[in-house]
């Protein structure tokens, strides 16, 4: 019923935790395609090791060609009606399966189902994936949800044909995942969302601000895209027009923070107004306003928490 799909570069040091999290699920009625993007390492080792000794485990190889390709390869070969998304350095929690599986059994007929996970800052330092009422319960997540964010979990189970007949991942997209969930939606697939945490995704030390700029670009490529295809029209036009609006506001913002720790402050308060959609509480929006127009010095300051220079 599932495959676990895992595109892996020179993961020979974190594969083996990504196998170990599926062989430990506590149901079965999956396999592994492990499709080894060209690495120069160990990796393929690593998988031959696993493969030796249990028959669900498989190995395909190619040329590097980057991340998306991979998966589709895995997608391609995979005998599994479901395919599960797993990093080479991430890992699923035992009952990753169990909660998919029950999902689909109890709310067939969706293509997408999505579940709550873990974001991991190191040890002891997990956050989960969403927050807030409105993902305390089992729901479908809407296509204006999507259209303003990407709610959906990394390591979620998607229907292998309905990816395939969009053409599965584009080589090249950055924020390849989000790019796939809104092509299969605007093809008419649907999204179930359960409130189990299902997996655990390792935040890496260095994705700070300037990994923020590369992920709020990337989504603005994607939608546009999806804008100009001229498919969506009154409230889900708007709906992804804010969503883009709000990419820019994030670039806008890193770009002044930048600006400020570099001690560049002339143009400080123009792009505070630009970047102010990125600022997401009410409360602290409006105080830094006021704090910018009064002294960007004592705004960076106090934002910063850094000694006066």
């Amino acid at each position: 019923m599932f495959s676990v799909v895992i595109p892996a570069y020179n993961a020979a040091g974190s594969l083996g935790g990504a196998i170990e999290s599926v062989l430990a699920q506590d149901e079965g009625g999956w396999e592994i395609v492990v499709v080894d993007d060209g690495s120069t390492d160990g990796t393929a080792a690593v998988v031959e090791r696993y493969a030796s000794v249990d028959a669900r485990i498989r190995l395909l190889r190619q040329e590097n060609a980057g991340p998306a390709a991979a998966r589709n390869r895995g997608v391609e070969a995979a005998r599994g009606r479901f395919i599960c998304r797993l990093d080479a350095d991430d890992a699923y929690e035992s009952s990753f399966v169990r909660v998919i599986r029950s999902a689909i059994e109890r709310h067939p007929g969706f293509q997408v189902y999505s579940a709550m996970g873990w974001r991991s800052y190191g040890p002891g330092q997990r956050v989960p994936t969403h927050d807030g009422a409105g993902w305390t319960q089992e729901r479908e997540i809407t296509r204006l949800e999507m259209l303003a964010h990407n709610h959906v979990f990394g390591m979620c189970a998607y229907e292998r044909d309905a990816a395939l007949r969009v053409g599965g991942s584009r080589p090249g997209v950055y924020v390849e995942d989000y790019d796939l969930w809104l092509r299969m939606l605007l093809d008419g697939a649907r999204f179930w969302f359960v409130p189990e945490a299902i997996g655990v995704y390792e935040v890496a030390a260095t994705a700070m601000s300037s990994d923020r700029v590369v992920m709020a670009r990337a989504v603005e490529d994607v939608l546009r895209r999806v804008i100009d295809e001229g498919v969506l029209a009154g409230r889900e036009l708007r709906v992804a027009q804010a969503a883009l609006r709000r990419s820019g506001a994030t670039i806008a913002r890193a770009e002044l923070e930048e600006r400020l720790r570099s001690g560049r402050y002339t143009g400080a308060r123009r792009a505070y107004i630009v970047a102010m959609p990125a600022y997401r509480h009410p409360v602290r929006r409006m105080l830094g306003l006021l704090l910018i127009m009064v002294s960007p010095r004592l705004f960076d300051r106090i934002a910063a928490q850094r000694p006066a220079r």
